[in-house]
């Protein structure tokens, strides 16, 4: 499995530090747009029982694109 994994992501490097840091902006961006947590700049159109759903995994997504964002910076 390891030699998979070196031969898929060769020096460890997983995702490209552009990459990464674009799923960081996506993601956010996605949020602000749903309006959660106040974030976006006008009332949210999405019903606010769907934001109840939505809302917390939009959040874990950008939670997890950071972090990757965050070690694919400190590899590079």
């Amino acid at each position: 499995m390891a030699e998979s994994v070196e031969r898929d992501f060769p020096d460890g490097q997983y995702t490209d530090v552009e990459d990464s840091a674009g799923q960081v902006v996506k993601a956010v961006n996605t949020v602000r747009k749903l309006g959660c947590y106040g974030m976006g700049s006008t009332p949210p159109k999405t019903d606010s029982a769907k934001l109840r759903e939505l809302c917390p995994s939009m959040s874990t997504i950008a939670s997890l694109a950071w972090l990757d964002f965050e070690t694919n910076v400190s590899d590079w």
